[in-house]
């Protein structure tokens, strides 16, 4: 029997999904969504989003019902940690006490996973567990439930977006677990760097600073609806993207990007760092990448440049993807 997912990521200002069966990508689409549907990351027009959800699956052709959900970094809680060898029922009871310092209120209020990254033995001799764990609010789970189900869909995965792209990374590099990588989203709200050591997620820094951002200069330079100036970005009307306006802001973000490698590459100077891997609406402007590319000292390239999947998946939702891979 064929295993298929729906892996579905609803972004700030568009909704991915991925149809994968049997580990390929069958279809992709990025979805515009409506303004005010999402604030700050979270979900705020759940009504709004049923009707979105049922009328794409509907026009773009997707079959299958099952979803894996890509958790917004806003609505979950990651981190590593490194434990002593338990069964998986002692690793459940305990797991909760791991995120004291990060969650409020009654711990039977979330729902905690895992992802074992490996088992060894310490210095005592005795077996540990190191893994990544992760927590999401029960009830906002059972509100992304409610919703997929009334959009005809049925959730039965969800996943903080940090463990998705890992899962994706290890399917397009066979190497990924021998060496660092650094991957670079560039959202509408924000910008984020994610840097992978030996293959395992290590550590973030997220610039508050985005597409929204080329935007709002555009509307304030020109006097333009935001609308019109995405358009424009987007389109690259006039050669727009190439404007001074907005090339100083692509330099802002690059040299906040140059400053994080660099901070990263002191505090761990025995790194492999060579490239850079970026994806997101703002891969697609040749010139804020290659602003990007003169502040690092890493090859700096799109996702696409792996091949197992779709160039347009890759670069606009691989976190679709990575969460239906086991």
């Amino acid at each position: 029997m064929a295993k298929s997912f729906l892996g579905i990521e609803i972004g700030s200002s568009r909704m991915k999904i991925s149809e994968i069966v049997n580990g390929g990508l069958v279809r992709f689409r990025a979805i515009d969504l409506p303004d005010g549907m999402i604030e700050d990351g979270v979900v705020v027009a759940w009504e709004g989003l049923v009707d979105v959800i049922r009328e794409s699956v509907r026009r773009y052709g997707f079959r299958t019902r099952k979803v894996a959900l890509v958790v917004p970094d806003a609505e979950s809680y990651i981190r590593r940690v490194t434990m002593p060898l338990m069964t998986e029922d002692q690793l459940m009871l305990n797991l909760p006490y791991e995120f004291h310092d990060m969650i409020s209120g009654d711990k039977s209020e979330y729902i905690f996973d895992y992802s074992m990254i490996e088992t060894r033995k310490n210095e005592d001799d005795k077996g540990e567990m190191d893994l990544f764990g992760a927590a999401i609010s029960r009830e906002l789970m059972g509100r992304y439930s409610d919703l997929f189900r009334r959009a005809g869909l049925k959730l039965v995965k969800a996943a903080p977006r940090d463990m998705a792209i890992m899962s994706l990374m290890n399917h397009l590099d066979p190497d990924f677990f021998k060496h660092d990588t650094a991957l670079l989203s560039v959202g509408f709200i924000d910008t984020t760097l994610d840097i992978y050591r030996n293959g395992v997620f290590d550590t973030k820094n997220t610039i508050e600073s985005g597409v929204n951002a080329l935007i709002n200069a555009l509307v304030t330079q020109q006097n333009l609806d935001p609308h019109l100036a995405q358009q424009y970005i987007r389109e690259n009307t006039n050669d727009v993207q190439e404007s001074d306006t907005l090339v100083s802001v692509y330099n802002d973000i690059a040299v906040n990007i140059s400053r994080s490698l660099n901070y990263y590459s002191f505090q761990n100077r025995d790194n492999s760092l060579e490239e850079i891997y970026y994806f997101g609406g703002g891969g697609h402007i040749e010139r804020f990448m290659r602003e990007i590319a003169a502040n690092v000292n890493l090859r700096v390239l799109p996702l696409s440049n792996f091949e197992s999947y779709s160039a347009e998946a890759l670069m606009d939702g691989p976190a679709t993807i990575g969460i239906c891979l086991e």
